[in-house]
């Protein structure tokens, strides 16, 4: 059920979500960035973006890396859409596949791939220990992964105000925790750096809030998948409790930003 709710909230929004993952496209970003600098001067193959979304991050990487051949994986087949119109329609470097990450490692050929870049995607994983193990198989010994990844603090005050008034739970309270994360990829990848970032933004109310985050494919989803029904009333009650708890309606993203190569087995 987590994984058609998933696919079915990206594939809704797959064409506004490119304007609407503002926080998403700073921290690609940061990654981008960061990967750039470990690969510098670096002769790029191939070059993987699992859950590529609508492709944004995958045409600066076309520009900054220039690899010679691009595989954008997605669970949603309209964002794989999206993404073949996004500029990326006429580049033969650019292959399209349907996946589901935790499946990655079985789909494609063990160490075949130079570059992971993931941004924003792992976290929707139901098993993200097989998801490490997967990237780990598919790269080369030599290769490189970065990667971001929000943790179950981001929306927290969110989180906090619907469970208390509604009794639900926001789907943002299943990802990982911070040591899950930290803990899975030390397990299968040497780092080359790792670094915890939170992000605090404003809104004008919670109605806003929640739209902003469904037109990003975020929620307003509870964890069971099912979409989250508040009435006006209770909107009207978060709105107060964030005012007096918070002094706005404010909420933090925390996201793990992870740059590694697969640790080698003896």
């Amino acid at each position: 059920m987590w994984k058609a709710a998933v696919k079915q909230s990206f594939s809704r929004v797959a064409r506004v979500y490119s304007h609407a993952s503002k926080v998403q496209k700073e921290v690609g970003t940061i990654v981008g960035s960061l990967l750039v600098e470990e690969v510098k001067g670096k002769e790029i193959g191939r070059l993987m973006d699992l859950g590529c979304g609508s492709g944004d991050a995958t045409s600066q990487l076309l520009k900054w890396l220039e690899p010679r051949e691009v595989i954008l994986a997605d669970i949603a087949l309209d964002m794989l859409k999206e993404a073949r119109k996004r500029s990326l329609e006429k580049d033969r470097r650019v292959q399209l596949v349907n996946l589901d990450m935790e499946y990655c490692g079985s789909v494609i050929r063990p160490g075949s791939l130079d570059v992971v870049f993931s941004n924003s995607a792992l976290h929707w994983s139901r098993d993200l220990n097989k998801v490490f193990s997967g990237i780990s198989q598919i790269l080369k010994r030599d290769g490189i992964v970065a990667c971001s990844i929000f943790t179950r603090n981001t929306l927290w005050e969110l989180g906090v105000l619907v469970e208390e008034v509604s009794g639900h739970q926001i789907v943002s309270r299943g990802f990982p925790d911070k040591e899950r994360v930290l803990n899975g990829f030390l397990e299968h990848f040497s780092p080359k750096y790792v670094s915890v970032l939170r992000f605090m933004r404003a809104y004008p109310d919670t109605l806003n809030l929640l739209r902003a985050l469904k037109y990003a494919g975020v929620t307003p989803r509870v964890r069971q998948g099912r979409s989250l029904q508040i009435s006006r009333g209770e909107l009207r009650r978060i709105d107060e409790l964030f005012h007096e708890r918070y002094g706005g309606i404010l909420v933090t993203y925390e996201v793990i930003v992870c740059v590694g190569r697969p640790k080698t087995i003896i």
